[in-house]
């Protein structure tokens, strides 16, 4: 139980204190402004999976509920952004989605244990002759 208070607080203090990514040279107020929703998701995720580590379904189910609510207040600001951007900053914001949120992802995905790759079937049992 103190561990995971521990890693809990230490999860809460690094997100807070992780800086928004740097306007490249060239890059819009709007490309951004789009980066860091993205990189506030990801923080949300990281959060999320330091969470439901060990957690109890309420507590899952907890925080599930705060990262839905979350994501639903950054919802409507990302959708004006993307109209914002052009081509090239979507293309641009979809590669640093990829690289940040990814693993944040998949780290919660672990948690749950949804990570598994899918066993294929097995094929069916023929009969031989005998």
């Amino acid at each position: 139980m103190f561990a995971r208070t521990v890693l809990l607080v230490c999860s809460l203090a690094l997100a807070a204190c992780r800086a928004a990514p740097p306007a490249a040279p060239g890059e819009s107020a709007h490309l951004t402004r789009a980066k860091q929703l993205v990189e506030a998701t990801a923080g949300d995720f990281e959060q999320l999976a330091a969470t439901l580590h060990g957690a109890d379904d309420e507590a899952r189910r907890a925080a599930g509920e705060k990262l839905r609510r979350a994501l639903e207040s950054r919802r409507a600001e990302g959708e004006a952004l993307a109209k914002q951007l052009s081509e090239e900053e979507r293309q641009k914001l979809r590669q640093f989605g990829v690289s940040r949120l990814r693993p944040a992802v998949l780290a919660v995905e672990k948690q749950l244990g949804t990570d598994k790759p899918h066993a294929a079937p097995a094929d069916a049992p023929t009969a031989t002759a005998g």
